[in-house]
């Protein structure tokens, strides 16, 4: 191989380079001043001028393009990085906003009742599909009783059955072993509410009302405080189907309980005429 082969692609850069720098040179000298040969030699570099320069501005406008797009990448990233934190901000402070509306609720129904309230929170729920029940954070060492009524702001949640010293498990209304006293609000007819086991609606019976008493859909159902262990206007639910009159003794209705019982955290243990220990 002979030096032209070697190096030929770095000479023509270098004679392409002289060729720039002398078309440069040429079109630098006014037109006036320009003698034959400067006239040929501008004719004759015009268009390899005009073909570097298209070239140059082609690369720089290459390069700048490339750029802008680095740019406007980096600036979408952060504009996402920053749209994710502020989503993460308003679930938090949504977070917030809901435990608030919760103990605001909690509150405004223990001063709507003459009771002595424990405030508790929800540490465990029963995965029995036969047991609808919770646990505690509250035992007897915070005065928590066997029989105790629980609730939350909307309404009664069940009683407590079981105690330790700070912990205790709560059946819920729901469940097929509860059963509590309860009465029409509207017409003072009683029955007793008892828990079906459903685990989707969490709906309980009211049961054993004479099928001549009037009980309507849309009916609220209080507990009537003749047994001995839930204090008497306590809501329980309100009725979401009224059996037929004309079939049987008893009239059999649906009840829904008003509070969530798939939803609990917040709870109160009820207590009525306590004393000191």
């Amino acid at each position: 191989m002979n030096f032209f082969d070697r190096y030929k692609l770095s000479l023509a850069l270098v004679l392409i380079l002289l060729a720039s720098i002398g078309s440069l040179a040429v079109h630098r000298v006014p037109e006036e001043e320009r003698g034959l040969l400067t006239r040929a030699a501008a004719t004759v570099t015009t268009p390899l001028q005009s073909l570097l320069v298209g070239t140059a501005d082609g690369v720089a406008s290459m390069y700048n393009g490339y750029i802008a797009l680095w740019k406007a990448r980096r600036f979408a990233e952060t504009v996402d990085q920053e749209n994710k934190q502020l989503k993460q901000q308003l679930w938090e402070l949504e977070q917030d906003r809901q435990q608030n509306l919760r103990l605001k609720r909690l509150l405004d129904f223990k001063q709507q009742h003459d009771l002595r309230f424990i405030s508790a929170r929800v540490i465990g729920i029963s995965l029995e599909p036969e047991f609808h029940r919770i646990t505690l954070d509250v035992g007897y060492d915070d005065r928590v009783d066997v029989g105790d009524a629980v609730t939350d702001a909307d309404g009664l949640v069940g009683k407590v059955i079981e105690t330790t010293a700070s912990r205790c498990v709560v059946q819920l209304m729901s469940d097929p072993d509860s059963s509590m006293d309860g009465r029409v609000e509207r017409t003072r007819s009683r029955g007793i509410i008892k828990g079906m086991a459903d685990r989707k609606a969490f709906l309980c019976e009211f049961a054993f009302s004479l099928r001549t008493e009037d009980v309507r859909e849309g009916d609220r159902i209080v507990t009537s405080g003749l047994d001995s262990t839930f204090p008497a206007g306590l809501p329980l639910g309100v009725v979401v189907k009224s059996g037929d009159m004309s079939q049987g003794i008893f009239r059999e209705a649906m009840v829904k309980p008003y509070a969530d019982l798939s939803r609990l955290e917040e709870v109160f243990v009820a207590k009525r005429g306590v004393e000191e220990r």
